[in-house]
């Protein structure tokens, strides 16, 4: 699911050998400030946890992440 999320934002704008997968193997494993300095992928466990992730992506879509 995360990975063709990155896709679909994607899929206009990144270069040519852009992965998305991993971008995403990536980003899962790097600690984020918005996230409590804790990595998704610590977050996945959960349903909460998922949404928390899958709206930091949608953040960092709209521009939005700080």
């Amino acid at each position: 699911m995360l990975i063709a999320k990155v896709a679909l934002m994607t899929s206009e704008s990144a270069p040519p050998d852009f992965s998305p997968r991993d971008w995403v193997e990536d980003w899962l494993q790097t600690l984020h400030p918005a996230l409590g300095n804790r990595t998704p992928e610590s977050l996945l466990d959960t349903e909460d946890g998922r949404d928390c992730v899958v709206g930091l992506l949608s953040q960092i879509e709209a521009g939005s992440y700080a």
